[in-house]
């Protein structure tokens, strides 16, 4: 298959040799790119049509990203019908070095590219493609590049914004965490500089490292130097996902009042594995069962709704029953539209039952009988928690990353900012599809989570999450 390689010269380096050409399973549009490799000079990624549609004998290119070392300078370009686009799209930073590895991540949407380098900066391009399903090859090309690793991955799951450190050196983390902590305060910045860019199963052998090296745990020296907000995101890190989850519960059930908000966003978005993992941390953290708290601290059907869930006893295949979507559509409807008030038992009867793609197809189902659709029905006869709780269970089955970025735009409006479901949400989604969840953010508000969050939050901690979230 022809590529563009002996159309362009960039830079001092020709790009005229071939480093890699491979299919992309499904195409960009269903597909995230993922490579990783080294280059001593100049080098270009293109993603092509493996068919030509213009007839000239050349596929069109939907992206060229050129990564020029000797004028420092990321670029894109774009190809359609055999001719180049005017414009040549400059990143605003350079984040690669000659001889040593990169990792590079490619999300392709409707109106925009998201490229990833490293796991952490970010490159937004627009695009006004229209044939973006016909772009199913990648094609690197360069004099001197190796590409390592290179694997595609369906666009449909989930993806972070924190990857493992390819350079994780556990012993010099270690050190420099020994370091960084003071006899009575901590070097903050070098803390974060470490965590924010290291896997939780990094993490996790890090404390290991630092147990064994200094006969201290890392988790307990550093709270016992910081406080408040501060503390709970460095120790959060720190912790396993299921013992954070723990936390967050109990902290949500100790006071006098419970933070519904944190049941609901944990409780009604985790697997039945990690449910299961909470409520042995659970016990093991706090000597007490979670069911039993859940029972005493909430009532009536929200009881029910998050007792269930906590259960874990979910289906969670992808098998769909299309006859029987129909008929609980239809039992929905006539539990609440269809009726003056609304029969809790029933909904709850099919959120609790079924499987997220079993509710996706009822809630299709639901929407072809019904005025209002499935969410309007649930905010018109129901009220407070539960209407949170039904809709919390109807958003992260068909769309999780939106209603976590949803989440961290509501945690910060209003009169009382909600510190906790702000660092809840970014820890628990860092590695799981906050990358995803900013994307989300930016269609629904039309502004970069980031820089939202730097804007309406002026907490120190602040600048720990904003590490998580990451920008360029």
């Amino acid at each position: 298959m022809q590529t563009l390689a002996s159309m362009a010269k960039q830079g001092r380096s020709s790009l005229d040799k071939v480093g890699l050409t491979k299919p992309i399973d499904s195409g960009i549009i269903y597909s995230d790119v993922h490579l990783e490799g080294i280059s001593k000079t100049n080098f270009a990624i293109d993603l092509i049509s493996s068919s030509s549609s213009s007839g000239g004998g050349l596929p069109d290119i939907a992206l060229r990203i050129t990564v020029d070392f000797d004028k420092r300078k990321i670029e894109r370009k774009a190809r359609i019908l055999d001719k180049w686009s005017t414009a040549v799209v400059s990143a605003p930073g350079f984040m690669f070095q000659r001889s040593l590895a990169f990792r590079i991540d490619i999300a392709c949407g409707q109106t925009k590219y998201t490229i990833t380098i490293n796991g952490r900066d970010e490159l937004y391009f627009n695009h006004v493609l229209q044939d973006l399903s016909k772009v199913d090859t990648i094609s690197v090309l360069g004099e001197d590049v190796s590409i390592k690793n290179y694997e595609t991955k369906d666009a449909s799951k989930l993806l972070g914004t924190v990857f493992p450190d390819q350079n994780f050196d556990r012993v010099a983390d270690a050190k420099r965490m020994k370091k960084a902590i003071k006899e009575k305060d901590v070097d903050l910045k070098a803390v974060t500089d470490i965590l924010v860019n290291r896997s939780n199963e990094q993490r996790q052998i890090l404390k290991w490292q630092f147990k064994n090296d200094f006969k201290k745990d890392l988790d307990v020296e550093l709270g016992k130097r910081l406080s408040g907000d501060m503390s709970d995101v460095i120790v959060g890190l720190l912790d396993t996902p299921e013992v954070y989850d723990a936390k967050c519960l109990y902290k949500a059930m100790e006071g006098l009042l419970t933070d519904d908000k944190a049941l609901i966003g944990i409780l009604l978005s985790r697997e039945n594995q990690r449910l299961n993992d909470i409520k042995i941390a659970y016990e093991e953290l706090y000597k007490r069962k979670l069911l039993h708290d859940l029972n005493s601290e909430t009532r009536g059907h929200f009881k029910h709704l998050l007792v269930s869930f906590a259960k874990a006893e979910r289906d969670e295949s992808d098998k769909v029953d299309f006859v029987r979507a129909r008929h609980d559509a239809k039992a929905i409807f006539e539990a609440g539209e269809g009726q003056w008030g609304i029969d809790k038992s029933e909904i709850n009867d099919v959120l609790i039952s079924q499987s997220d793609a079993q509710l996706r197809a009822t809630f299709k189902a639901y929407d072809e009988i019904s005025q209002l659709g499935i969410e309007g029905a649930i905010e018109e006869q129901a009220s407070g928690d539960l209407q949170e709780g039904y809709l919390a269970v109807i958003k992260t089955a068909c769309n999780p990353a939106k209603f976590f970025a949803e989440r961290i735009y509501q945690s910060m409006q209003g009169l009382l900012q909600d510190d906790d479901q702000l660092m809840r949400v970014v820890i628990s989604r860092s590695e799981v599809d906050l990358l995803r969840m900013k994307t989300e953010f930016y269609n629904l508000y039309s502004k970069k989570m980031h820089d939202y969050i730097k804007e309406e939050c002026k907490d120190d901690y602040v600048e720990v999450l904003l590490g998580i979230v990451k920008t360029i």
